[in-house]
C-alpha cells in the first residue's frame, strides 16, 4: 500500500493532486490541527500577560493576618544607612507595596552639651511628621524591599507603636 504525501508529487496530473491523502495522520483534518494550534498558542499568550500583570503567579504577597504589623526592610548600597519601616500592608501591584500608619526608628543624641559623652538613644518616629509633610503612605518599588517580617504583637517596637497609637 502506497502512502501519499501532503504535498503534491508534480509527476501526477492535476486530478489526482487533488484527490491525494496525506500521510502525515490528520487525513483531512489540517484545519482543526491548525486551530487547536492557534488556541494553545493564544492560551499561552493569555497566561503569560496574565503572569507579567500580576494576576496570576506568585506575585502577590500573602499575609495570614492583615492586622499584624510588619517591618519593610530596604536594600541599599549604603549598609549604614539601610532603612527600616513598621506599618500595617495596605495592599500591592506587581511592582508596589502600599504600606499605611507607618513608623520608623531614628538614633537622637540626648547629650545636654558637646562635652558630655555621646548618649544615643533610639527613638521611634511616626511618619508624616517630616518637614515635607508626607502622607501617612509610601509606595515602596519592590525591588527596593530586602525582606519583610510580620511582628510579633508582644514585640518592643509593636508595643512602642501601640503605647504611641493610644496617645
Amino acid at each position: 500500500m502506497e502512502e501519499k504525501c501532503c504535498t503534491p508529487n508534480l509527476d501526477q496530473n492535476k486530478d489526482e493532486n487533488k484527490k491525494a491523502d496525506c500521510k502525515c495522520g490528520c487525513r483531512g483534518h489540517h484545519k482543526a490541527c491548525a486551530i487547536l494550534l492557534i488556541v494553545l498558542i493564544c492560551i499561552a499568550i493569555a497566561l503569560f500577560v496574565l503572569k507579567d500583570l500580576g494576576i496570576i503567579g506568585c506575585n502577590k504577597l500573602k499575609f495570614s493576618d492583615n492586622k499584624a504589623w510588619q517591618a519593610v526592610f530596604l536594600n541599599s548600597k549604603d549598609p549604614i544607612n539601610n532603612q527600616v519601616y513598621f506599618g500595617r500592608i495596605a495592599g500591592e501591584t506587581k511592582n508596589v507595596l502600599i504600606l499605611k500608619n507607618i513608623y520608623y526608628v531614628q538614633v537622637v543624641d540626648l547629650r545636654a552639651n558637646e562635652k558630655d559623652q555621646p548618649n544615643l538613644q533610639p527613638q521611634l518616629i511616626k511618619f508624616g511628621n517630616e518637614a515635607h509633610g508626607p502622607a501617612d503612605e509610601i509606595h515602596f518599588n519592590k525591588q527596593n524591599i530586602l525582606y519583610i517580617e510580620i511582628l510579633k504583637s508582644d514585640s518592643q517596637i509593636v508595643r512602642a507603636i501601640e503605647a504611641v497609637e493610644k496617645k
